[in-house]
């Protein structure tokens, strides 16, 4: 019986095992069943789904790149900075307001007697006029200024007898016999405009040269005179306008009044009832009387004295006087009634511009022979 109880206990183990064993398998088979059947499904879902893409035409190399397009851009660039470079130049002309040819002079002024006098350099090759930054406060003339008398053949002595001319010419029967030489700064040539203008005069009549520019005046050393006693002595009463009358020994028929500068009064002293009894002196006494003042801008001194002229010069400088400089001084002009403008005198112009070029073949072509 313990026999037969022993090995009853052992079947009794092997059939739990074998039941366990049992369910384990059917487990993993329902398991194995499942996740097959959802790879079939997944895979005919896959190949039941139907594509839109085709094959059209093979790719092939391209011969040329797409992108960039060089000509292109390089024409596209050409077409930019050009037109770049013309907006530029519109925009650079239209803001810069200097005066450079006569038409500037006619078109934006109003004036129509324009005279031109070149650019020129001294026989030492200097310019004939100093640097135009309107800020010099030297009382020397830069060399080779009197050019009508030691350049009689050269362009600006053409222009100055130009000038002289057209002077002559701008009243009919009666030239005017005092001119008053103006500008709106320094540096603008006023003062050679004057004292040449004064030597053409001098060739057709007795002419006095004046220097009124009793701050600077620096007529006396452009013709080489002692300028120890001038206006400024005439005008406090310490000297007789006989004494301060110079005769020019290298131009005849032409006189100086020197300015004596320094005067810390010379606005009053040229605003005042004695310098009108001085240039009615002068009158008598000369055929032609030429004035040189101090600038119009700065000083009231060329105001006062353009009621005493018959007419007045107006000195601009190319390249440096501007529109607006030369409008303001025509219009403080007006305010007190001045004398007419004869002439407004371009200076200093560049005769080897493109706008300066029919004057520069003319100069040549009737001077090289007598050079």
């Amino acid at each position: 019986m313990q026999s037969q109880i022993k090995g009853t206990t052992d079947q009794l183990s092997q059939i739990a095992r074998y039941n366990m064993l049992r369910k384990e398998a059917q487990t993993n088979t329902d398991l194995y069943n499942n996740l097959y059947a959802r790879v079939k499904e997944a895979g005919i879902a896959a190949a039941s789904k139907s594509s839109n893409i085709r094959v059209v035409d093979q790719a092939r190399v391209l011969d040329s790149p797409t992108r960039p397009n060089r000509m292109l851009n390089i024409l596209l660039g050409l077409f930019v900075g050009l037109a770049g470079g013309v907006g530029v130049a519109f925009l650079r002309e239209q803001f810069d307001t200097r005066i450079f040819t006569p038409e500037d002079v006619r078109g934006w002024i109003g004036t129509s007697n324009i005279a031109i006098v070149p650019l020129f350099f001294a026989p030492n090759g200097q310019p004939g006029l100093p640097p135009g930054n309107g800020a010099d406060s030297s009382s020397k003339l830069a060399p080779g200024v009197r050019f009508l008398l030691d350049r009689p053949h050269s362009p600006e002595a053409e222009a100055l007898r130009s000038l002289y001319t057209s002077v002559m010419l701008s009243r009919t029967g009666s030239p005017p016999q005092v001119v008053l030489v103006v500008s709106s700064f320094p540096n603008e040539g006023k003062t050679t405009v004057a004292v040449n203008l004064a030597m053409a005069m001098a060739q057709h009549g007795r002419t006095c040269v004046i220097d009124a520019d009793l701050r600077r005046g620096r007529v006396a050393a452009a013709f080489g005179v002692p300028g120890n006693l001038g206006l400024t002595d005439v005008l406090i009463g310490t000297a007789s306008l006989e004494q301060v009358q110079l005769e020019v020994a290298s131009v005849p028929n032409l006189a100086v009044v020197p300015a004596h500068p320094g005067s810390v009064a010379a606005g009053q002293l040229v605003c005042s009832e004695r310098m009108r009894n001085i240039i009615a002196e002068l009158r008598a006494n000369y055929q032609y009387v030429v004035i040189d003042s101090a600038p119009i801008l700065p000083f009231a001194d060329g105001r006062a004295l353009s009621n005493l002229a018959d007419g007045l010069i107006f000195v601009g400088r190319a390249g440096l006087t501007t529109r607006e400089v030369v409008s303001r001084s025509l219009e403080l002009l007006r305010e007190v009634n001045s004398a007419p403008v004869l002439e407004f005198v371009l200076n200093a112009a560049d005769l080897n511009s493109p706008q300066y070029r029919y004057y520069q073949y003319a100069y040549d072509y009737y001077t090289s022979p007598a050079r």
